[in-house]
């Protein structure tokens, strides 16, 4: 069998490959080749949320079976797939069956091209995968605020004319921050 592996993170790690997507990657060819299959393609998507399935890594492989280049896609979890659970279900009981794709989700022990009781328990997965999402959204949201509110810059790069400080907040940088006020006093001028 050709074999497809999906590999996704939300987060980004900055310029490299995190190690999350490199464990994904690890376990998945493993199991290709115990399996003895080939394989036949690796879709990834670094740093894409699972809320949204317009994802560059993923449309590749929706297009890899399009066009008939692939017999199974495996992913580390249906987490990984996505968190929207109508969107995930739409994939998993109708996309890849009407294409005669068969899906492995490794971490709940789902195969579509074998009768468990792990295949019926993938929508209710998918629906803690999306309430999961949502929550942790939630929490995240509130975190930042509250950083916000203390006066804590977010951001990962101070601005021109600031650098970061203790405990998150800005500090002026004398050589700089006169360049700033000078360009106050012309904006205030009216010059560009």
């Amino acid at each position: 069998m050709r074999a497809a592996i999906y590999l996704r993170l939300s987060r980004e790690d900055g310029e490299k490959e995190s190690e999350s997507i490199r464990s994904q990657r690890v376990l998945l060819e493993k199991e290709v080749r115990c399996r003895k299959w080939t394989l036949a393609g690796e879709f990834v998507d670094d740093g894409v949320s699972g809320l949204t399935f317009q994802r560059p890594g993923f449309s590749a492989l929706c297009q890899a079976v399009e066009e008939g280049k692939v017999d199974v896609v495996l992913v580390k979890d249906l987490s990984r797939l996505g968190r929207d659970y109508t969107a995930t279900g739409y994939y998993l009981d109708h996309y890849f069956p009407r294409r005669g794709i068969r899906f492995l989700s490794l971490g709940e022990g789902i195969d579509t091209g074998v009768q468990t009781s792990a295949n019926d328990f993938a929508p209710f997965q998918s629906v803690i995968n999306d309430l999961y999402a949502r929550d942790i959204s939630r929490k995240v949201r509130a975190a930042l605020a509250a950083r916000r509110e203390t006066g804590r810059f977010m951001g990962s790069c101070a601005p021109y004319g600031y650098r970061k400080g203790e405990n998150g907040r800005l500090l002026p940088v004398p050589t700089e921050a006169a360049v700033i006020r000078g360009m106050a006093v012309w904006f205030f001028w009216g010059k560009g």
